[in-house]
């Protein structure tokens, strides 16, 4: 194709059918082609995705209380499924073919075991329209440890692009190679279990406020705890939270800490992956730090 979207085709019409959301249509005539040829052009559906800004909400949140998502208000929360339709952990949309999670939730799974649910907030309705994409690759970042879970990360490659464009309640969160201030109020989503001990996976998406740690300060707070006073925090970790029953649970694995920016969108500044118990007055959550990844995830 000339310069990579047009060429002349022999023929007098362009192929037909749309491959990966590509369609091939005449556009112009006159260009010059031999005689018995069409002037043909690659027209890609999937632009209209990319005018959909990151990190935006487009559906007008309702409040439905304390600790209850309201619909649409985290489009790019992914609940990553088995075959059977099984909760396995949460996920974040990142581009329209990938999606960012933890390693410790997808690393015994071959791509065809598992899919990725968009647009979901309650895993126990189907009144609300979501969409299950099967996945093509598990990337696992070469290095995790799944002893002590340093550098728990992986991205899942879709097999076809999220219908970003046509459905309001998905979207893809920012990435950025900068960490977030300690202090920043950022927002955990999950469907994760509501008590350590005895709680249940949830019905309708959770979201909890919680405040980003320094990493000397989350290490002074976690060598409180039974880790002792010689625990090292991993630099492929960052924390939030330590308010009481404020905090990432059970079966949030691989669910997104995601913070403001000044112009209004969200950002993924973490991905949870370990803690000590549940809601624990002073002692935050662990999370993977997406900023310490960036390079890796854009490389996927």
């Amino acid at each position: 194709f000339i310069d990579d979207e047009c060429a002349c085709i022999s023929g007098t019409i362009c192929p037909e059918g749309t491959t990966g959301g590509i369609d091939i249509r005449v556009v112009t005539p006159n260009t010059g082609c031999p005689t018995g040829s069409t002037y043909c052009c690659v027209i890609d559906d999937d632009d209209d995705d990319d005018d959909v800004p990151c990190g935006v909400q487009r559906i007008e949140s309702q409040s439905l209380g304390p600790g209850l998502a309201p619909y649409g208000a985290y489009p790019w929360m992914v609940a990553i499924i088995n075959i059977q339709g099984f909760y396995i952990g949460g996920g974040v949309l990142i581009s329209p073919t990938r999606v960012l999670t933890v390693a410790h939730k997808v690393a015994q799974y071959s791509a065809n075991e598992i899919k990725a649910r968009l647009g979901e907030w309650s895993l126990g309705s189907e009144e609300e329209p979501t969409t299950d994409i099967g996945i093509s690759k598990i990337s696992v970042i070469s290095n995790y440890n799944s002893q002590n879970l340093q550098n728990d990360i992986a991205v899942l490659s879709l097999r076809s692009p999220a219908p970003i464009a046509s459905n309001p309640n998905i979207n893809t969160a920012c990435l950025s190679s900068t960490s977030i201030p300690s202090g920043t109020k950022c927002l955990m989503s999950g469907w994760g279990k509501n008590d350590f001990n005895n709680g249940q996976i949830q019905d309708i998406l959770k979201e909890v406020a919680l405040p980003v740690l320094s990493k000397a300060g989350c290490q002074t707070a976690l060598r409180r705890t039974r880790l002792g006073a010689n625990f090292v925090l991993h630099s492929s970790f960052m924390c939030a939270g330590g308010g009481t029953e404020a905090d990432a649970c059970t079966g949030d694995g691989g669910s997104p800490l995601v913070c403001p920016t000044s112009s209004g969108q969200y950002i993924v500044a973490g991905l949870v992956t370990w803690g000590i118990g549940c809601g624990n007055t002073g002692v935050p959550g662990v999370y993977t730090d997406v900023s310490y990844f960036y390079n890796w995830i854009k490389q996927q």
